[in-house]
């Protein structure tokens, strides 16, 4: 079954047990879950054209040109707009995901930060207040939400939007799958910095890899909302979330890992 069919089935079982209203707001929640999905899969689609093209002209035996060259910075920019996209739209999608979560459960979610940090700091605490049960496993879905926030959130808070370092430059390498990442380097180094001139970038995950963490993510909250049903908004009669917000659960976090 596709990511695309569980969420539908999801949807579909939900409003046999609950009003009309709240199975509407439901399905319009996953609605965005199917919107990212789908960005991230057109995403993944050029990113994997592009990379091919990458990967033939730097194959090519032949010398390289003038033409070449141009290609080659053409390609280079285009990887690093791809892959940044994706990290945009995965963020946006696992927030999505949490969004819902907190709906779902009727609990006011923090007045600020990430939604998905705000779920990965407060998860034990959130479970707690509402008596959630964490099946099959408990710490799998804890140690998920944190790979999620290490792989995605924090990836695309302190490396794309919020980086800048004038001394450092971003470019494209290949790695030994022919799959092209992000490498940094940098300007006019020091003899300091001549230990780290060239660097692949931090994160070893590659497009296809973040997909089947995003994938394993998705069926992951599923399960978890349709093993607590019965303690959701579907039984509950009302489709509001009550409460007052919560300041942000990342009080004392990484402040980079709040930004949103």
């Amino acid at each position: 079954m596709s990511i695309l069919e569980r969420l539908g089935s999801f949807v579909d079982a939900s409003r046999e047990r609950t009003d009309p209203r709240t199975g509407g707001i439901l399905a319009n929640s996953l609605a965005y879950w199917n919107r990212y999905y789908g960005f991230l899969q057109i995403v993944r689609t050029r990113y994997a054209k592009a990379s091919e093209k990458l990967n033939r002209l730097m194959s090519a035996t032949r010398p390289v040109g003038g033409e070449d060259v141009l290609r080659l910075m053409s390609l280079v920019l285009e990887l690093l707009l791809e892959i940044e996209s994706f990290y945009l739209f995965a963020k946006i999608l696992v927030d999505r995901l949490a969004d819902t979560w907190f709906w779902y459960f009727r609990i006011a979610k923090p007045a600020s930060g990430s939604s998905h940090h705000n779920l990965t700091v407060g998860f034990k605490r959130y479970c707690s207040r509402v008596h959630l049960a964490i099946y099959p496993h408990p710490e799998d879905f804890r140690k998920r939400l944190v790979e999620v926030q290490k792989q995605i959130v924090e990836y695309r808070t302190d490396k794309i939007e919020h980086f800048f370092d004038p001394q450092v430059t971003h470019g494209i390498a290949l790695g030994p799958d022919g799959k092209a990442r992000i490498a940094t380097a940098l300007v006019h180094p020091s003899i300091d910095d001549m230990g780290k001139l060239l660097k692949e970038d931090s994160n070893k995950i590659d497009i296809d890899g973040l997909i089947k963490l995003i994938d394993a993510h998705i069926v992951a909250v599923v399960e978890f909302l349709e093993t607590n049903a019965p303690k959701s908004v579907l039984l509950k009669g009302s489709s509001e979330t009550g409460g007052t917000p919560e300041p942000s659960s990342g009080a004392s976090e990484n402040p980079q890992a709040r930004r949103s």
